[in-house]
């Protein structure tokens, strides 16, 4: 049997796993599983009252729901940032920023910083994947501005290297790449240490170099 890509496979895991929580959810709370699955996907937003039921059915307190946050828009913005995963997750890059877009209308910077820079950051990676180096650098300010406490400076650095690489700055690219695949290889980051290995391979194409 013919397997599918890499990132297939992985795509269909993902809704697969969002189908088995629709299913479960769904049944627990005796709603149609689609709504439920749209929930999960970020397509529709919740009403207050299924967040509160959904809470109880998977065994935490109603009061774990935050009202306010429901009512100023905080649920919409993440849901949104969901979807958004899911359709870079599928290539649709352009999706995907229109998506984020929206969802930075309902974030408050100053009261949810990392879920705006969790945004913002992500709002960059798109704009790498179409080739928009110089709107991805324009918001690297925004970026190190909001990054909260705890998180790591090693993807910011590898976030500058990508867009340097892009904008042809070979030497700085290649200078902060390194350093950021020293770092993942030190924290046993075997994984990240590879993608990095791929963006310097890339780099180093465009070079004719090995």
């Amino acid at each position: 049997m013919e397997q599918l890509p890499q990132p297939c496979r992985a795509l269909a895991i993902l809704l697969g796993a969002l189908h088995w929580k629709a299913n479960r959810l769904a049944a627990a709370l005796k709603v149609d599983p689609d709504k439920v699955y749209d929930y999960l996907r970020g397509k529709s937003v919740p009403p207050r009252d299924f967040l509160e039921q959904a809470a109880v059915a998977m065994g935490l307190p109603a009061r774990h729901v935050d009202r306010t946050a429901v009512d100023r828009g905080d649920y919409r913005a993440q849901l949104l940032i969901n979807r958004a995963t899911t359709l870079k997750a599928m290539g649709d890059h352009e999706g995907a920023i229109a998506t984020l877009h929206e969802a930075g209308r309902h974030i408050d910077a100053a009261r949810e910083p990392r879920l705006a820079w969790f945004q913002v950051s992500n709002l960059a990676v798109n704009l790498l994947y179409l080739g928009r180096h110089e709107a991805a650098e324009e918001l690297l300010p925004e970026i190190r501005r909001l990054s909260p406490p705890g998180v790591s400076r090693t993807r910011l650095m590898w976030l500058e290297g990508a867009v340097a690489a892009g904008l042809g700055r070979v030497e700085e690219a290649e200078t902060l790449l390194l350093e950021v695949k020293e770092e993942f290889l030190e924290l046993r980051n075997a994984f990240d240490a590879a993608l990095v290995s791929l963006d310097l391979a890339a780099l180093y194409l465009r070079q004719n170099r090995t």
